[in-house]
């Protein structure tokens, strides 16, 4: 099946995408380092595609265009005609389950093979996949030719189980004093089960509370709940049905959620006067005591875009890294700074928008060559922990200062920013990062926060479980690193916000609590607006894209002004 690059987003059909070689990058977009220009990745006559390994960012991700779903027992069939592989390739998938959330296959490994064709099947491990996207790692040394390839699922999927607590109101918002009542179903392929056993746990604000236990042969379960102060309650489930136990209550299984007086829900402990005028006399610190030495170099050039790797000097001989995104059409144009979510990630947020500057400032004072590297790094403790005794010790201390000079680097000397328009944007640490530099960079002008992470670290003292990533709960020093910990509590850098802000929360999320998330958007001084997911957790559950649709929002209606 030949097609054309125009023709290749109607080429799904029966859960079914042919791609023609000379067209395959049309479709998939590559990871870790590589880029469409890397000549030593992969070559394309025309005819027939090489694809190289080398030693930095082995992995190439198609992009099918409609989306390929599937469910569990069902396989991803990849083909590939007129195959010639000397070395080791491993082929597999990613599957975008929900929100941000991606589960890795096992992969094939295919070694040293010529043949007209190759087949291999990798089995759906997970259920309600959203999107199934093919990919392939070359190994370094290896070559992979081929003249076309084609994705499909086929099989039969397994039946799908799911438990779900419906609150009584459609918002899922109480007020304090309220009680919240869940209708809690068992389902079967949407169809709900009228046997079986199931407990259900409520936790409250992080904590657990209460259970309660049900016949479902006996009619609806219902589970009452009163709550008799600001925050959260969580419920999961574990069902048993024909002797298996269908749903777990494990982590990221939540099935319903309510909140309560959430706009009376403040940070554990109060915020230090001293917050901003101590972050501006350490950066006055570092200026002088540091010679930032900036170097900007450029790292490919894809499309319509520049892009550069700026590194910058920071206390302790180490060293701040930012990207910096450019359109490559002569202009002046917006800035959104933005730092990557928690892992060795780089994160460009939100790719919606061309037409500005993206300037991405990792919180890492190094580089990782690989994520075994990474995990290396990371092995003794996490970073996110290290150094939490003492206020310059904290691995975000640096980080900090380093998202400040490379601000101020952006509106220095970046020639094409237009002067005017910034803006703060991030998911989860880079959420929660979002509120640092609006609040010490007062020239940003709006201010986007998804699921944001850092918040409430001394939450335990108002009896909840704190955000992401519970700091006080690993500190070796807790009891006098309490204090120090405000200073690096985004909700607290929240209060000093005065522009427009769109926020996300999960009510199912562990990770960043919602009561944290609150805690965070209810000190914010401006404009502002949260989108709740009440069925969303942190990359799992459900939610739809109007979080999206308002950030996007919130960013026009600023740069257009």
């Amino acid at each position: 099946m030949k097609l054309s690059a125009k023709l290749f987003a109607a080429a799904l059909a029966l859960c079914a995408v042919s791609v023609q070689a000379a067209k395959i990058l049309t479709p998939w977009s590559p990871t870790m380092g590589y880029n469409k220009s890397d000549a030593a990745a992969w070559q394309d006559d025309g005819k027939t595609v090489t694809l190289k390994g080398i030693a930095r960012g082995p992995w190439m991700i198609f992009r099918t265009s409609p989306a390929i779903p599937a469910k569990k027992g069902q396989k991803l069939q990849m083909t590939f005609k007129n195959v010639k592989l000397k070395g080791e390739v491993q082929l597999g998938y990613y599957g975008y389950v929900s929100g941000f959330s991606y589960t890795d296959a096992q992969d094939v490994i295919q070694k040293a093979v010529e043949a007209p064709s190759l087949t291999v099947e990798i089995p759906i491990k997970k259920q309600s996949v959203k999107i199934v996207r093919p990919r392939i790692k070359i190994m370094p040394g290896a070559e992979f030719t081929f003249t076309a390839v084609d994705f499909k699922v086929v099989g039969k999927a397994e039946p799908e189980y799911e438990a779900i607590a419906i609150p009584d109101k459609a918002d899922a918002l109480y007020k304090v004093g309220d009680t919240v009542k869940f209708t809690v179903k068992a389902m079967e392929d949407g169809k709900e089960l009228k046997e079986g056993k199931m407990d259900v746990f409520v936790n409250k604000n992080g904590l657990f509370s209460k259970k309660f236990s049900f016949d479902l042969s006996k009619g609806p379960a219902v589970v009452e709940y009163k709550m008799n102060e600001p925050g959260f309650v969580v419920v999961s489930a574990d069902v048993v049905y024909k002797g298996k136990k269908i749903v777990k209550n494990v982590w990221a299984s939540q099935i319903g959620a309510a909140g309560f007086g959430v706009d009376q829900i403040k940070t554990g402990k109060p915020a230090p006067a001293d917050l901003l005028d101590y972050w501006k006399g350490e950066y006055a610190k570092l200026c002088k005591e540091v010679p930032a030495e900036f170097q900007k170099k450029l790292v490919n050039s894809i499309g319509a875009h520049n892009r550069y790797q700026l590194t910058c000097n920071n206390f302790g001989g180490t060293k701040t890294y930012a990207t910096i995104v450019v359109p490559k059409k002569p202009g002046k144009y917006p800035i959104i700074f933005t730092v990557p979510p928690a892992g060795n990630s780089v994160f460009s947020y939100p790719t919606d928008f061309n037409d500005v500057i993206r300037v991405t400032i990792a919180v890492f004072d190094r580089t990782f060559a690989s994520q075994a590297d990474y995990m290396k790094f990371n092995k003794d403790i996490w970073y996110f922990y290290k150094g939490a005794q003492q206020r310059n010790t904290y691995y975000y201390y640096k980080s900090i200062l380093g998202m400040m000079r490379v601000m101020d680097y952006a509106m220095k000397e970046i020639p094409e920013w237009d002067g005017k328009h910034l803006a703060a944007f991030g998911r989860s640490q880079g959420g929660g990062s979002a509120f640092i530099m609006a609040a010490l960079n007062q020239k940003i002008q709006c201010v986007a926060a998804d699921v944001p992470a850092l918040c409430d670290h001394n939450a335990r003292a108002a009896g909840r479980r704190p955000g992401w990533p519970r700091v006080m709960d690993h500190s070796k020093t807790a009891k006098t690193f309490a204090e120090d910990a405000q200073y690096f509590d985004a909700a607290n850098f929240a209060a000093h916000i005065k522009c427009p802000a769109v926020v996300s929360v999960g009510f199912y999320d562990t990770m960043c609590e919602p009561s944290s998330v609150y805690a965070a958007f209810n000190n914010l001084k401006g404009e502002k607006k949260i989108i709740n997911c009440t069925r969303y957790g942190h990359g799992w559950g459900k939610r739809d894209n109007t979080y999206d649709k308002e950030a996007a929002a919130l960013i026009k209606k600023t740069f257009a002004k």
